[in-house]
């Protein structure tokens, strides 16, 4: 997750507190005890950049914008739904088993931050097995060298997107994919934008 824009005390939970095991989550829902107290929320701004491996206790708290990127996954186990009902008073269903199967309390994650000036223009924000993803800063202009697997690029800021045939106009949030075949690109403009690509072990 890459935090967009925040705001003032807004949180996301972040795995477990320390010394949280998955006995003491299973003893909470069994005896209906509130699940706040055994989960890490923590403070977030604009730019942080949070990895969230696969097992890891995770939900986005309200007041902010994220981008998200992840590796191919159709599987999402809901542990808890902050006691919230849809307008007939009924609230979605919950995987407290399949969900403590995969629990690992253990994680930690990963935090970085994205540069709001960035001193070079290609910064590595994060190299994990399932991906990389960088920030690039155009100030005028920065080349993004050719690559031998596809990645994908999103606008946080309009620019211009150039190759030797052509050019694209891109709004921020825009994305579009860089196929493998494709050689190094220009991007023209004065903002940011946000490349992944696929991870060493992907």
């Amino acid at each position: 997750w890459i935090i967009l824009a925040a705001e003032p005390g807004a949180q996301l939970v972040y795995g477990l507190r320390p010394g949280v095991t998955r006995d003491m989550l299973r003893q909470a829902f069994e005896t209906e005890a509130p699940l706040e107290p055994l989960l890490r929320f923590v403070p977030v701004q604009a730019g942080d950049v949070f990895y969230i491996p696969a097992g890891m206790v995770h939900a986005i708290g309200g007041g902010i914008l994220l981008y998200e990127i992840q590796q191919s996954s159709d599987v999402t186990y809901r542990l808890w739904d902050f006691n919230r009902v849809n307008a007939k008073g009924e609230k979605r269903p919950l995987h407290i088993q399949q969900s403590l199967d995969v629990i690992r309390p253990e994680l930690k994650g990963l935090r970085a931050h994205m540069p709001e000036h960035p001193a070079q223009e290609i910064t590595r924000l994060l190299d994990v097995p399932a991906f990389t993803l960088d920030c690039v800063a155009a100030d005028g202009a920065c080349i993004l060298p050719a690559a031998d697997t596809f990645r994908v690029l999103t606008a946080l800021e309009p620019l211009t997107l150039r190759w030797l045939e052509g050019e694209m106009e891109l709004k921020a949030g825009d994305t579009v994919l860089l196929p493998a075949a494709c050689p190094e690109v220009g991007l023209e403009g004065h903002g940011r934008a946000l490349v992944s690509g696929v991870g060493r072990n992907a």
